[in-house]
């Protein structure tokens, strides 16, 4: 209605109460009406593409059900007539109850030219995953394990690494006692906006992804920038009446977090390092994890050599 439709708005002004359409169980079906209409025309630009790539994911969602998300990716001409890669959702499916069914994508398996996934057994697998039943009906379609999921298998890694770990946690640290309170979060506003330097962008830390590594390099990206208005703002803690911030901003203040600066730099050139190596020809996931973490051992002793000289 508030669209301008007026054929809905006069509906719902002028309808009996009993054909209002209004209840739960109606507007469920209409948007199971709507997504299969969205469904048709993806398909139908899929059969138009002439191939495809199938790209799956599961992930487990806040009641505890294992969904898996179905991407098809293809090229489609838009009005100027240019080709341009797409991407589109087609299924997201309960793995307990869709999968067992015998499910089937509407779509020709034998124009699938590839098709991506995490890596897990039950996916990758040369002889019994779903990489080897659909090749079996799709000689085309070769597995390729998930660019972005390697990465973040292979970056993750560097966290074994001794000092890049300690410097991970008081990063993690630091988010979490400006973000759990308002006080101590207007606190280092009031330091960013004192500074009144217009390259700053963000106005707090960000919270370390348990998972995604990028997001977690996102996290260490702000804590850099924000780095000098952290120590600020620990530094005013430390003058506080209440003996519980006084003790954690020094706590975290004293453990080193003056010279984190250069350590959580480290995990900058980690990502890139992370990224480079799966670009490389015949670099398997294994190589490419010792690579990362090599990477990372050897970035520490140059930054400890460069400390050293500059003593």
């Amino acid at each position: 209605m508030c669209g301008g439709d007026v054929a809905l708005c006069n509906h719902l002004t002028g309808a009996a109460a009993k054909d209002m359409y209004l209840s739960a169980t109606i507007q469920n079906e209409l948007l199971v009406v709507a997504a299969d209409l969205i469904r048709t025309k993806i398909q139908n630009q899929i059969r138009q593409a002439g191939c495809w790539a199938l790209i799956a994911d599961e992930t487990m969602d806040l009641q505890k059900r294992e969904q898996l998300v179905d991407v098809i990716r293809y090229l489609s001409a838009g009005e100027d007539g240019v080709l341009r890669q797409r991407e589109d959702p087609v299924a997201m499916l309960d793995l307990v109850h869709d999968v067992s069914d015998d499910y089937e994508p509407h779509t020709e398996k034998k124009l699938s030219i590839a098709q991506c996934y995490n890596g897990a057994s039950t996916m990758a697998s040369e002889r019994l995953g779903m990489a080897a039943q659909i090749l079996q009906q799709a000689e085309l379609a070769k597995y390729f394990h998930c660019m972005a999921h390697w990465m973040n298998l292979s970056a993750s890694q560097a966290v074994k690494v001794a000092a890049i770990h300690s410097a991970q946690t008081v990063v993690h640290e630091a988010a979490s006692l400006f973000r759990t309170s308002a006080k101590k979060t207007v606190v280092l506003k009031q330091c960013i906006e004192d500074a009144d330097d217009t390259r700053m962008s963000k106005r707090q830390l960000i919270n370390l992804c348990e998972t995604r590594f990028l997001e977690r390099h996102t996290a260490v990206v702000t804590f850099r920038q924000l780095f000098g208005f952290v120590a600020e703002a620990l530094q005013e803690m430390k003058s506080w009446s209440s003996a519980t911030a006084v003790r954690s901003a020094s706590s975290l203040y004293a453990s080193g977090l003056v010279i984190l600066e250069n350590l959580a730099g480290l995990l900058l050139p980690v990502s890139w390092e992370a990224a480079g190596c799966r670009e490389r020809p015949n670099t398997g996931h294994q190589r490419c994890q010792r690579s990362v973490v090599g990477f990372g051992e050897h970035a520490i002793r140059s930054r400890l050599r460069e400390d050293i000289c500059r003593g």
